[in-house]
């Protein structure tokens, strides 16, 4: 996928979701996804989908709640 592609790409879902959480102004979440994936090349984006490089440690954030990931918990 070239650059244009993923960001074509990744607008499109944020545009999609941001409405939901209140986001009017999208193009620095944009901006941060080419950022922090190297334009969907690093290896979280690759082999996680995660553009924006955020990792979860059990413990690490008393607000986060655990979530169920392919039917582990």
């Amino acid at each position: 996928m070239n650059h244009s592609d993923f960001v074509k790409t990744v607008a499109a879902y944020i545009k999609k979701y941001a409405p939901v959480y209140g986001i009017e102004v999208v193009s620095p979440i944009i901006a941060q996804a080419v950022l922090e994936s190297g334009y969907g090349t690093s290896e979280l984006a690759v082999n996680s989908h995660n553009y924006f490089g955020l990792k979860y440690r059990k413990g690490r954030c008393k607000t986060c709640i655990e979530y169920l990931s392919h039917g582990r918990k």
